[in-house]
């Protein structure tokens, strides 16, 4: 994606794991404020928000993680 998301805020559902951590992800590099959330895979939600708040995925491009 390019950088048409900065500045601009995505809810992800499901966004811990599979097809939800990839989109929440790729809106996070494009330089969106991802705010995600999860049901069940909370080993999943730890993972996530630990490469979150490492920069190991969406800051790369001025996005932010909210949980």
């Amino acid at each position: 994606m390019e950088n048409g998301f900065r500045d601009r805020a995505a809810i992800v559902t499901g966004g811990a794991s599979g097809i939800g951590r990839a989109v929440s992800e790729a809106l996070g590099a494009a330089g969106a404020n991802v705010l995600l959330s999860w049901y069940e895979s909370e080993a999943g939600a730890a993972e996530t928000v630990a490469a979150f708040l490492a920069g190991e995925t969406i800051e790369v491009n001025g996005g932010q993680g909210l949980f």
